[in-house]
């Protein structure tokens, strides 16, 4: 069987260690204080620059349009690459540690996330990285995905099973540093641990996060015209996964699932 590839939990012997030769690791050690819930987000944490909002990013759950959505409110101009990539220079949980800290318990700094539908996520999921192959972690988990059978002329209900297969194993090995892609969401957001003023819902973006705006007071005239872009579509087109396929879901996903109310 091939390697199972989970996310690097932060050493914190190796970061107290080099925490006076680096400002990364000051970060990283401080980070490990923090209980693990925290600790698993602040990898996904992007600070408005005026500090009235904080967003905690979910993957597959519309994170990167949000965002996008963010720098150009704090910016006031559209980014044009990565979002996710430091050249954007947005603030966040590891460059900007102190602010995210502060915010996570500032009652005037509005806090927001993004869920969505498990079962749309898992299939958004799937295409993005196995069909489409354009997510930039799809080669830590081609070898993975093909020892469960993966094929690329495979039928697609084949297919999935083999991803599900790989997110089960993944989860087995450490539910906590599983790829957040496949991750559930109610680790990706630290359901319970963050107090958060508004969880949105991707199927409900618009409205939800026109609420947000509204009430966290913060003034994004162009608000409705960056509601109408939408960065990182999955390509691919619908697929519907058997019922046996989608009970394999919501087993996996169960905590969503009572979470969110899907």
């Amino acid at each position: 069987m091939a390697r199972i590839h989970i996310q690097k939990p932060f050493n914190r012997t190796k970061h107290v260690l080099l925490s006076p030769f680096s400002t990364r690791h000051k970060t990283k050690a401080k980070i490990t204080e923090l209980p693990l819930p925290l600790q698993l987000i602040f990898r996904h944490i992007v600070l408005s620059d005026d500090g009235k909002l904080l967003f905690v990013q979910n993957s597959k759950a519309g994170c990167t349009t949000a965002s996008h959505l963010l720098y150009e409110y704090s910016r006031g101009q559209k980014f044009v690459g990565k979002i996710h990539a430091k050249q954007s220079q947005m603030r966040r949980g590891l460059s900007d540690f102190e602010a995210a800290k502060n915010a996570l318990s500032d009652s005037n700094t509005y806090k927001f996330t993004i869920v969505r539908d498990p079962q749309k996520r898992a299939i958004s999921c799937f295409k993005n990285f196995f069909i489409d192959k354009t997510n930039m972690n799809y080669p830590k988990h081609a070898r993975a995905i093909e020892a469960f059978g993966f094929r690329d002329d495979g039928a697609n209900d084949h297919n999935f099973a083999a991803y599900l297969d790989l997110v089960e194993a993944s989860i087995e090995k450490n539910a906590d540093y599983t790829d957040p892609h496949f991750r559930t969401q109610v680790k990706n957001i630290a359901f319970g641990a963050v107090d958060y003023q508004k969880i949105c819902k991707l199927e409900n973006y618009n409205a939800d996060i026109t609420q947000v705006f509204q009430e966290s007071g913060a003034d994004f005239p162009g608000l409705a015209a960056a509601l109408e872009k939408k960065h990182n579509p999955t390509k691919s087109t619908k697929y519907v996964p058997s019922e046996e396929l989608q009970q394999r879901v919501r087993d996996i996903y169960a905590d969503d699932y009572a979470a969110f109310g899907y």
